[in-house]
């Protein structure tokens, strides 16, 4: 897998936009695919963490939690500055309204945490 470091490199370099696609994970790591894969298009993560979880250096960042077979089974995208994109929403640099109504065009809805209602209900109870 040292072979393919500076793949990883070329893919941190240039990757500025990701989009994630639902319930496959990201054109660099789709959910099912083995670390092998993974690591021969993006390099060996930078921090392994534990067994199952590994941070690759690619733009924006992915943490990815494989399991016991060495399979992706979580993709996760850390916020580093770069655009992430939801089919097609723009999520990063944008008010949150904007982008709650821009997922709601596309058929998404939005649901309150248990803090928001408490909040809510506080707020209008006194």
């Amino acid at each position: 897998m040292g072979k393919h470091a500076g793949d990883g490199v070329r893919a941190r370099r240039t990757m500025r936009r990701m989009e994630i696609v639902p319930g496959a994970g990201v054109a660099l790591a789709k959910v099912g695919e083995s670390r092998d894969a993974v690591e021969s298009r993006i390099g060996p993560p930078v921090h392994p963490g534990r067994r199952s979880k590994a941070v690759y250096a690619t733009s924006p960042a992915l943490v990815l939690t494989y399991t016991d077979d060495d399979r992706v089974e979580v993709v996760e995208i850390g916020y580093g500055g770069e655009e992430v994109f939801f089919e097609g929403v723009q999520l990063t640099f944008r008010f949150m309204d904007d982008v709650v109504r821009d997922l709601a065009a596309k058929g998404y809805r939005y649901e309150p945490t248990e803090k928001e209602i408490e909040a809510y209900i506080q707020s209008h109870t006194g």
